[in-house]
């Protein structure tokens, strides 16, 4: 996974290093803090988000990105899962 990352990062880098801020590429670090039923500890994640910026619409950016939280615990037993999350937002 954190190869997966990097590599994204470089070619974003890359491919965002010739326009005048019409990009933005972010590394996150963050949490997750699972609702109380599904008997998930807190978890620290990470993640990578890529945000491009737009004129004459009605909102002002697009952004995709992923986040990772790996060996999420599952309470009362020995067990651990990896959640990763997708999305898109506009802004």
């Amino acid at each position: 996974m954190k190869k997966a990352v990097v590599a994204l990062s470089l070619v974003g880098a890359l491919a965002i290093s010739s326009q005048a801020y019409m990009y933005e590429l972010t590394p996150t670090i963050g949490g997750v803090i699972p609702e109380g039923n599904l008997d998930l500890d807190d978890a620290l994640s990470y993640g990578l988000r890529l945000g491009v910026n737009v004129d004459n619409y009605f909102f002002d950016q697009i952004e995709a990105g992923i986040e990772h939280a790996p060996e999420v615990g599952i309470k009362n037993t020995n067990l651990d899962v990896d959640v990763t999350r997708f999305f898109v937002n506009i802004i």
